[in-house]
């Protein structure tokens, strides 16, 4: 397992200036599509953003293939109408037309925010989440660790989050997803308390991280964490959320029970996380081979 130390960290905020630099690139890349440049912009950079999400590699091969786009057209697209999609849809492969024989720009690369936290590094945040300057400040630093480590939500969907949607009862600590990517998801049991803590100080007309703000936005997240105080080292949204799914991979969890829980489709967006899950024993590879569970 990759273990990643202070000089390969990059914040959300760096990758987010890569993201949108990539996106441009590709964007001007495909000047002979027939589309204005904002809506090429706008649909490209929403299937990135999908795919990163999803842990998708980040090459314009990869997302702009038949089979992505056809699952990103399915569910990346919730609030779309039917013609809106199939507007999407054409866009896209229009793109894909355009850029054939072009010049590829590098990949984004994506091997340090798909890398999942070492047990160590988990401590850091731990103690990045302790040194906060209030004690409000604190609860919403270990609610953002044990919404992205403990139930593997998006940047984004930490940002919207609810005040009520942190659900406590005699079965544990779920969180309820709400909206684009609807499900509930059932938290690790060593993340529940500092969620639970913070459940009992926020209600549904508060977010649950910093409760009295009027608005979200895309960069919520990056930037309170860029804006805190404490350590160096802080919680990148992707590696969080990778450091989810590689504990689950690693556990057993059953392939359709993780799907459901991390609000993906397809068995891909797990696939490059693969690397990062231990070996199995052989004896222990045999015996569950063999049908002995």
């Amino acid at each position: 397992m990759i273990d990643s130390n202070d000089m390969d960290w990059r914040s959300d905020g760096q990758f987010e200036t890569e993201t949108e630099s990539y996106i441009d690139d590709i964007v001007k890349a495909a000047y002979d599509a027939p589309y204005p440049t904002s809506e090429l912009t706008r649909t490209f950079s929403g299937l990135v953003r999908w795919a990163i999400e999803l842990g998708l590699p980040i090459d314009r091969e990869v997302v702009l293939s038949e089979s992505i786009l056809s699952a990103f057209i399915a569910s990346g697209l919730p609030q779309y109408t039917d013609a809106g999609r199939a507007n999407a849809r054409s866009l896209l492969r229009a793109m894909r037309i355009a850029l054939d024989g072009t010049v590829r720009p590098e990949p984004l690369s994506s091997s340090d925010p798909s890398a999942p936290y070492s047990n160590l590094n988990v401590r850091r945040l731990r103690s990045w989440a302790d040194a906060q300057s209030t004690e409000e400040y604190r609860r919403d630093a270990r609610s953002i660790l044990g919404l992205g480590i403990g139930a593997g939500l998006t940047a984004g969907e930490i940002a919207d989050l609810p005040g009520d949607a942190v659900r406590v009862g005699r079965t544990g600590v779920r969180v309820i997803v709400a909206s684009g990517r609807l499900r509930t998801v059932q938290v690790r049991r060593e993340w529940e308390e500092p969620l639970a803590a913070q459940a009992k100080v926020r209600t549904a007309a508060d977010y649950f991280i910093r409760p009295k703000r009027t608005a979200t936005s895309r960069n919520f997240l990056s930037n309170l964490v860029e804006r805190s105080a404490g350590p160096a080292y802080r919680p990148q949204s992707q590696r969080m959320r990778a450091t989810w799914i590689v504990q689950h991979l690693g556990a057993g969890t059953p392939m359709n029970v993780l799907m459901d829980a991390a609000g993906v489709q397809s068995l891909e967006a797990f696939m490059r996380f693969m690397r990062f899950v231990p070996d199995v024993p052989v004896v222990e590879a045999r015996r569950l081979l063999r049908g002995d569970w």
